[in-house]
């Protein structure tokens, strides 16, 4: 999965029903809120190096997303 959506989204919940992929990319979703939606996919990644998040309004980590901080509030 890769995504650069810009400012248009604040959520992935599009994606909630997502269980296993090989790799995730988020980019620029300056908007972007929150990640939880991607909760169940980032469980299926084992490799570090399959998930990058970088300049969105927040940019979690997989170790983040596996301990349930997926929203921007997780992290204030």
């Amino acid at each position: 999965m890769n995504s650069t959506w810009g400012k248009t989204f604040t959520n992935l919940d599009a994606f909630s029903n997502l269980e296993t992929v090989s790799a995730v990319t988020v980019m620029y979703g300056t908007s972007l809120k929150s990640f939880a939606g991607l909760k169940k996919a980032a469980e299926s990644i084992t490799d570090e190096n399959n998930w990058e998040t970088k300049n969105n309004s927040f940019n979690p980590t997989l170790a983040d997303m596996k301990a349930g901080k997926t929203e921007i509030t997780d992290f204030e």
